[in-house]
């Protein structure tokens, strides 16, 4: 079965599942974090141990993630992008009922074994609320000389928030428009400082459960 190069589904059946498992076992020991409306629709930020299911991670499950939140999913669409693709003499028509049923499969099983009424409900309110959201944050570590040529280090964070932020669908350049739009708030802050922020942060945290 051949599979064009600029199609986002790219894995095998299997290798998707297995990466997909290795998702879902990664978010309940919370080495893996799946967040909406944060910096993207969709953010997953997952250790780099498993390059090969990582990337099978951010650029298809996400992206089915999405699709079934959005209830976006169009096989037309994908049919219509596989039939140009033959056209092209890229792929054979028998390639593109296959590639579609292994599409449907791993949409059915993302359903399935991620999606559940917390993480429709925790979706659904980022989408429709008018408040701005996270689309980014930056640090830089530096170092300040005082008088006596002692080095005080300092942390530098940039963090930028948006009413609208990126989805699977976006370029790069698409992504980085839409965050150049939004507004931005510099700080810096020592050892100290930082302590202070994370407790308070944590506090935070507890009001929420």
């Amino acid at each position: 079965m051949n599979i064009p190069e600029d199609f986002r589904y790219q894995s095998a059946w299997e290798d998707f599942r297995n990466a997909t498992d290795y998702f879902i076992e990664c978010l309940r020991n919370n080495s893996a974090h799946l967040l909406y409306g944060c910096v993207k629709n969709i953010f997953i930020d997952i250790p780099d141990e498993n390059p090969v299911y990582n990337k099978i991670i951010i650029t298809e499950v996400s992206s089915l993630i999405e699709e079934v939140l959005d209830s976006s999913y169009d096989k037309y669409d994908l049919e219509n992008f596989l039939k140009n693709r033959y056209s092209d003499n890229e792929i054979h028509q028998k390639d593109i009922e296959d590639i579609l049923n292994i599409v449907d499969k791993k949409y059915q099983y993302i359903v399935e074994n991620i999606i559940d009424d917390e993480m429709i409900k925790r979706y659904f309110f980022k989408e429709n609320t008018i408040l701005s959201k996270l689309s980014s944050i930056k640090t830089d570590i530096n170092k300040y000389i005082i008088d006596n040529g002692e080095e005080v280090k300092y942390a530098l964070i940039k963090m930028s928030v948006n009413d609208k932020l990126p989805n699977f669908a976006y370029s790069r350049q698409m992504a980085g428009l839409t965050d150049s739009s939004g507004r931005t708030l510099e700080f810096v802050c020592d050892m100290n400082d930082l302590a202070y922020l994370i407790e308070q942060l944590e506090l935070i945290k507890k009001k929420l459960r």
